[in-house]
């Protein structure tokens, strides 16, 4: 089976602002609302998050002695870190998400909405990381990788496994003609996107294949190579837009004075 064939029989969804998940809880009616703004401290341009307490009320992310039986964290079993993900998320409203609908939803927030927790993209699981500094993988489920990218003209920052709570781009709600096709020529994805207000996009691609992603935009042009391998990047901040025709009439018209 070609990749591209894998990636309609998975149903592989290609991400836009538009396809956010709806199956959260209005914030207001959360715990954490009144800290969200507080914590949610973003260093500029880059992939990481100054260091905030706990919101009051928020559960105990760390080991500790399971109440009834239930999986800890401390069993090392993945019942045990899905249960302690699910404390970590659940004052967000976003307890009943499946992994890849928990990726597809942080990634698409407003820059305000953003909760205060750490969720860090790999090859085959999402890490979900409470205000303890425990980690908490979560499986992503059909073979499917998780590949998220910022185009930027001007300013970008280093970037390996995207953080999707943390990471900003260049380019914030901006169109951008996405073609992604496999070594051997075939096209995976061809579609006209919108950046997240992030300054990122979001795809999911087969595992485990080589290919080569070309974007154009007002400002350029760029292509590149990627590839889903175990090891390989979840966040590409290295796609620099250049060539732009709209920036050499942009310079034409400043020559002229028209």
């Amino acid at each position: 089976m070609s990749a591209a064939d894998r990636l309609r029989a998975l149903r592989v969804q290609v991400l836009d602002p538009t396809h956010r998940t709806r199956a959260v809880l209005d914030r207001r009616s959360t715990r954490a609302f009144g800290a969200i703004g507080a914590v949610s401290l973003l260093l500029v341009g880059g992939c990481a998050a100054e260091e905030a307490p706990p919101a009051e009320g928020a559960p105990a992310t760390s080991c500790s002695a399971p109440e009834d039986n239930e999986a800890s964290a401390c069993d090392g079993t993945a019942e045990g870190h899905a249960a302690a993900a699910k404390a970590v998320v659940e004052p967000f409203g976003l307890e009943d998400l499946e992994a890849r609908e928990l990726v597809d939803h942080l990634d698409a927030l407003e820059l305000d909405d953003r909760p205060d927790f750490m969720a860090s993209v790999r090859y085959d699981e999402v890490i979900i990381i409470g205000d303890d500094g425990e980690e908490h993988p979560l499986p992503l489920e059909d073979d499917l990788f998780y590949l998220s990218f910022a185009p930027y003209v001007e300013s970008t920052h280093d970037c390996f496994f995207h953080s999707l709570t943390t990471c900003v781009g260049e380019l914030q709600g901006e169109d951008v003609d996405v073609l992604i096709t496999g070594a051997d020529g075939e096209v995976l994805i061809e579609e006209t996107m919108t950046t997240f207000p992030n300054g990122f996009v979001g795809v999911w691609l087969p595992r485990d294949i080589d290919a080569e992603i070309s974007l154009t935009h007002d400002e350029g042009t760029v292509t590149a190579p990627i590839s889903t391998h175990d090891g390989a990047p979840t966040c590409v901040t290295t796609l620099q837009l250049e060539g732009s025709g709209t920036a050499e009439a942009k310079a034409a018209t400043a020559r002229t004075g028209l």
